[in-house]
């Protein structure tokens, strides 16, 4: 996203919301809900699925959400510090 100081000129962020996903690119939004235990994919992941780059990030990614110790940060984070 682009902001020109002194401007009102606003380039918008381009996203792919679920709706308008193909089969995979909601596979992934299903995994990151689930994995990130989010209720809504965040807007980083709709970014990169804009940018044809989602695919690509996730496979990088999701070995180290596997890792028990992401499960445990993502639960501490969740509840305010309290695993």
């Amino acid at each position: 996203m682009a902001f020109k100081a002194g401007s009102k000129a606003v380039d918008r962020l381009a996203v792919v919301d679920e709706t308008d996903a193909d089969r995979q690119t909601i596979e992934i939004y299903e995994l990151v809900t689930r994995k990130l235990r989010v209720g809504r994919v965040p807007l980083l992941f709709k970014a990169l699925a804009a940018e044809k780059a989602l695919v690509p990030c996730w496979a990088a990614l999701r070995p180290a959400i596997r890792v028990r110790a992401f499960e445990e940060a993502a639960r501490r984070d969740r509840f305010g510090g309290r695993a």
